[in-house]
């Protein structure tokens, strides 16, 4: 629950690391929200596309607003989101 001044948002956050030595590009970025009990309640991803490069051995921060459809279930439904778990990779061609 972030609030801006005029709105509240609700984001998953994630830490992506470039563990190599060269420059990664397209990196994608899978967020699954889990419950109290570990269940999945949902599963949302991001792309960077080929404009953002991580430059080797730094991380950058993903944040990625959850809808307000989503918290608004949970809530109905007595769901507590309590945790997340995030997977980064990128596509390389094998040459």
């Amino acid at each position: 629950n972030v609030t801006d001044g005029w709105w509240e948002h609700n984001y998953l956050y994630a830490t992506v690391t470039n563990p190599t030595e060269e420059i990664l590009y397209d990196a994608e970025v899978v967020f699954a929200l889990l419950d109290t009990a570990g269940n999945i309640i949902c599963i949302e991803s991001k792309s960077m596309y080929d404009e953002v490069g991580i430059m080797p051995g730094q991380s950058l921060m993903i944040r990625l607003d959850i809808s307000s459809s989503f918290t608004e279930y949970y809530d109905e439904k007595g769901i507590v989101p309590a945790s997340v778990d995030a997977l980064a990779y990128v596509l390389k061609d094998v040459e």
